[in-house]
């Protein structure tokens, strides 16, 4: 069994997200999460993050899944891994 694992994604690239987008993340946060990885998000900007909020999309992911930067979401993982 491979150890628990943590993937950062960092969206600052990406100023609109639309429904067909929110469904293919939250697909692939359900596989990653069926197999152990963590997925946080940074640099989310405010319309990204109002349309994870309008799609249930944050709500799977979880709120405090989401970091103003790459670096204090990869900080905070490391924190968290026993490893």
């Amino acid at each position: 069994m491979l150890p628990h694992q943590e993937v950062v994604i960092g969206v600052a690239g990406v100023s609109d997200i639309d429904t067909t987008a929110a469904q293919q993340f939250g697909e692939l946060f359900d596989d990653l999460e069926g197999a152990d990885v963590e997925v946080v998000c940074a640099r989310v900007r405010t319309r990204v993050h109002e349309m994870m909020a309008r799609s249930g999309l944050l709500e799977k992911i979880g709120e405090d899944s989401i970091y103003l930067e790459v670096d204090d979401a990869v900080a905070d993982v490391q924190r968290e891994d026993p490893h």
